[in-house]
């Protein structure tokens, strides 16, 4: 009896070791990456992280199609988020969070191998939101961060994160500052005029209020609709066509 008991213990303890802990990645860090979002298609770019600064900044390369492409970097700090493109800088909703600090909070998942890498997974979930990550000791492979996008419907949206390279580093902070240009006003055309332009707006029945929303060409507003607002059609169930007045010298 004695013995079973100590053969029993033995295993358990086996048991115990066998489950690590949770990875502590580094609070500052260098990757390339490739970036994902449901729906869309993967992104190459890379990323600095500093959650010792509460920020992070990152480059990825979008492709447009028929051989198009261009570059979208995001900067987020604790309390503003800036978007780049196409030359311009403009403040974006959000603002720094720390995209692992669940982690101390997950479940093991066990062994998995992924891209030639035997990796743990850890999860987390609450309600629709959930979080998966494929680590190799304390350097991450593969984020999946699912969170929810329309509550009423019970839609969720899917990012994805997969690191090459991953890099500790100690980081200047001044890779972090806003540039002056997200802090200026914009550029100013010269000799602009104001012109008539027709545009396409996606709307609810009840609401033709063109405040605060978003407007598009024939094409910018079919793509939408077929890559993004069909989750929206239970809010948005109409298509209107308007002339705006607009003055070109903002380009």
């Amino acid at each position: 009896m004695q013995a079973s008991m100590m053969f029993f213990l033995f295993l358990f303890a086996i048991g115990i070791q066998s489950t690590p802990t949770p990875p502590q990645i580094p609070p500052q860090f260098y990757s390339n990456i490739t970036f994902a979002q449901s729906p869309g298609f993967p992104s190459p770019g890379d990323m600095y992280y500093s959650n010792t600064d509460s920020a992070i900044l990152y480059t990825i390369v979008v492709d447009m199609g028929n051989g198009y492409s261009t570059n979208i970097t995001n900067l987020s700090q604790k309390n503003d988020s800036y978007t780049f493109m196409n030359g311009e800088c403009k403040p974006s909703p959000g603002q720094f969070s720390d995209m692992f600090a669940w982690l101390p909070y997950s479940t093991y998942g066990g062994l998995i191998e992924f891209d030639g890498l035997e990796c743990d997974l850890w999860t987390w979930n609450y309600s629709l939101n959930s979080q998966r990550l494929l680590s190799v000791g304390n350097t991450p492979v593969l984020l999946m961060s699912t969170f929810q996008t329309f509550p009423e419907l019970n839609e969720t949206t899917t990012i994805i994160w997969e690191f090459f390279g991953f890099t500790p580093l100690d980081l200047n902070p001044a890779i972090f500052q806003t540039p002056d240009q997200c802090l200026s006003t914009g550029f100013i055309c010269p000799n602009g005029s104001v012109q008539e332009m027709d545009f396409i707006f996606y709307h609810p029945v009840e609401d033709y209020d063109l405040n605060n929303q978003n407007v598009a060409d024939f094409a910018g507003d079919t793509a939408f609709i077929c890559y993004v607002g069909y989750s929206s059609f239970e809010f948005d169930q109409l298509i209107s066509l308007v002339r705006i007045q607009v003055n070109t010298s903002w380009g």
